[in-house]
């Protein structure tokens, strides 16, 4: 009811939009009014199912669901389109330190300026069961990002291909299979990083995907060390 209600006051809305008669300031205000709208209808949009949120409730994890970029980046007003996803700061919103994306079947990891991630399929194992020192967690739980932008970037470029830790393989970026549970380490610089376990509860219709997730860990803020320019006078 409370969609359809706000379906009818869009209708409305646009109506007058498209008046002739309709003054520049009644315009502005509808846009304002359609936006604010449009808002309410993305949150609910990009809301799990309640359904989702019993199962992640009764197992004491979070639920999120995240969208396909290549089908909403250019339909939903937030930024990304809903395919991007901050665990350390519970949004959607790109721009705001993302962890996570789904575009075209897979997901991706490091997204802006020097942020990246490592990311690793576990294949059909419970997220619940997951312990610190199984299926790499240890290991990215010891990793000690780099300070200096060379090593950084050089990080960023390993992870494009297959970049092996004490005979664990990390990527930035994996096919997302339904069933399969996955482990991440984000680091956005000056921003995050967090060590988190997810698995893929289900696809929608849409293509939307349905996450389950639990923190493992955060770690201090990183900060790139960045060398002074000498001024030569």
């Amino acid at each position: 009811m409370k969609l359809a209600a706000v379906l009818v006051s869009v209708v409305l809305c646009s109506s007058i939009v498209f008046s002739q008669k309709a003054t520049r300031e009644q315009k502005i205000q509808t846009i304002l009014d359609l936006r604010s709208q449009m808002s309410v209808l993305e949150k609910e949009i990009l809301q799990p199912d309640a359904r989702d949120l019993e199962i992640a409730e009764k197992h004491g994890v979070a639920a999120i669901r995240i969208m396909p970029r290549e089908k909403y980046s250019r339909v939903l007003t937030t930024n990304g389109g809903g395919a991007y996803y901050s665990f350390f700061r519970g949004t959607h919103e790109y721009g705001q330190g993302s962890d996570l994306s789904l575009e075209q079947g897979k997901f991706s990891v490091g997204f802006a300026g020097a942020d990246y991630g490592l990311l690793r399929d576990l294949g059909e194992v419970n997220v619940l069961s997951l312990e610190k020192d199984s299926g790499g967690i240890g290991v990215l739980m010891r990793y000690v990002p780099p300070t200096d932008e060379p090593s950084i970037r050089a990080e960023y470029q390993k992870l494009g291909r297959d970049y092996e830790i004490d005979g664990f393989v990390f990527k930035s970026r994996v096919p997302a299979v339904v069933g399969h549970s996955f482990v991440l380490r984000s680091i956005s610089l000056d921003r995050s990083d967090v060590l988190i376990a997810f698995s893929v509860l289900r696809k929608d219709e849409d293509g939307s995907l349905i996450l389950l997730w639990r923190p493992i860990e955060t770690f201090p803020k990183p900060e790139m060390r960045r060398e002074k320019a000498v001024v030569i006078l």
